[in-house]
Parts: C-alpha cells; structure tokens; sequence
C-alpha cells in the first residue's frame, strides 16, 4: 500500500506547509472526500519532520475544515459540503449569550453582552460587587 506523501516547498514553517498540501490536494482531487491521511508516525518518517509537526498540521488542516479526526481510527478527509463538528456549539449559542469559546478563541458574540457584564461588577469601589462581597479596592482600604 502507498501513502499520500506531498512534496513541501520548503518556504515558511512545515506545518504550516503540510495543511497547505492537504487543503491543496483536495481541492485538485487527489485526495477524495472520506480518504483516510497516512498515520502520523509514517507521514513524519517519510518527510523527515517530527511528528509533533505532523500533529500540528493535521490540526490545522482540521480547523480550516478540511479533515476530520476520529481518536483511534485516524484523520480523514472531509467533504466539500460536510457540516464543520467543531463549529455546532457556536451556532447554536444564542447571539447575546455572552458565551465565549476560549477552544475555538473566538471574541464574545457581541460587544453588549462584555458591557453588561462589566456593568455588573463596576460599581463603587464601597459597595459589593456582583457576587455579594466587598471589592478589592474597599477590602485593601480597610
């Protein structure tokens, strides 16, 4: 059996080069929707990368949308018009929420949800805060 092995120009950082090959060979069909990547361990053996550079790409390829691992049967290419996974918890978060999705490091939904929160816990420095306790400034000065 003969794996997909890209040939990387060797300009800018590896992983990054290694995602380009992949979303690049899916967009030319070398790579089919549901084919499976080689394994980590044999793809960084036959570039000559660690495989910790291997791991890297194959996430960032897996941001981008362009395949889809699966923990112990190995990363695959995804379809054109296959649903991101990733992304079903954003768009199903109501738009004010004020949800904040630090995996993903997207920015609050909005800016008033972040100025009504703020809002909250600003008051005077004598008053407690939101959650009932004196604030930092009032405690310092007593």
């Amino acid at each position: 059996m003969t794996i997909w092995i890209p040939a990387l120009p060797g300009q800018g950082p590896r992983y990054r080069e290694l995602a380009d090959a992949i979303a690049n060979a899916t967009a030319s069909g070398e790579l089919v929707a549901g084919a499976k990547l080689p394994p980590q361990r044999r793809l960084a053996d036959a570039l000559g990368v660690t495989v910790g550079t291997v791991t890297r790409a194959y996430a960032l390829a897996e941001q981008r949308g362009v395949v889809t691992a699966r923990v112990g049967s190995g990363t695959y290419v995804r379809g054109a018009g296959a649903p991101h996974p990733a992304f079903d918890h954003v768009r199903r978060a109501a738009p004010d929420s004020g949800i904040v999705d630090l995996s993903l490091s997207l920015p609050p939904p909005t800016r008033s949800a972040r100025h009504r929160w703020r809002g909250r816990c600003s008051r005077s420095s004598t008053t407690p805060n939101c959650c009932g306790r004196p604030s930092i400034i009032s405690r310092k000065r007593a």
